[in-house]
Order: structure tokens, then sequence, then C-alpha cells
């Protein structure tokens, strides 16, 4: 017996595909997703609610770690500004501890 796995393009409708072979596979992928949906919506609903909120968490802390790389990005070029700007300069700007906190308080 030989067993092979085929990609399908998910959620279409199984009406509009013309090729028979295709047509069964779509079916298939149909029925797997509503009986996973089934399975959400009707079968141990606090381990679906606790995996959506772990999804959300997941999502918001992915939103947050695109904040901070693009804050690294963004400083990364400010500093080489400075730097290229202060070249030679043997006084440089000293910014306090407040200074810092307040620059990334303000910053969006």
């Amino acid at each position: 017996v030989h067993n092979t796995l085929a990609k399908v393009k998910a959620h279409v409708d199984v009406n509009q595909v013309q090729e028979p072979l295709t047509k069964y596979w779509s079916m298939g992928n149909a029925l797997v997703n509503d009986s996973a949906k089934n399975a959400c919506q009707y079968l141990h609903t606090p381990l679906v609610k606790e995996l959506e909120a772990l999804h959300l968490d997941t999502m918001q802390a992915r939103k947050q770690l695109r904040g901070v790389f693009s804050l690294h990005l963004e400083l990364q070029t400010v500093r080489a500004i400075a730097e290229a700007e202060n070249k030679g300069d043997s006084a440089r700007a000293r910014h306090t501890q407040d200074d810092i906190v307040d620059a990334f308080s303000n910053w969006s």
C-alpha cells in the first residue's frame, strides 16, 4: 500500500473544482476542516479556550517584539548619525538616566 499526501488549496468551493482527483481531495479537505471546527466547538472547550488565549498572548508578544526590533533599528541609525557628527569631538554629550527613560517613554 502506497499512501501519499497532497497539498490541496484550502477553503475552495468544491463545486467550482473541475479536475476529478483535485475535487475528491478538496472534498476530503473540506470534511477535515468541518470536523476540526466541530471538535473545537463541542469537544473539550476549556482546552480550546486556553489555546485561543495562548494564541492571543503569542500574537501580542510577537507584536511587542517587532516593536523592540524596530526600536533597535531606529536607535542604530540614530547612533550611527550621532557618531559621525561627533567624530573628532573629544567632548561627547552625556545623557542622564532620566533623559534616557524620558526618550524611551516618548518613543512611538
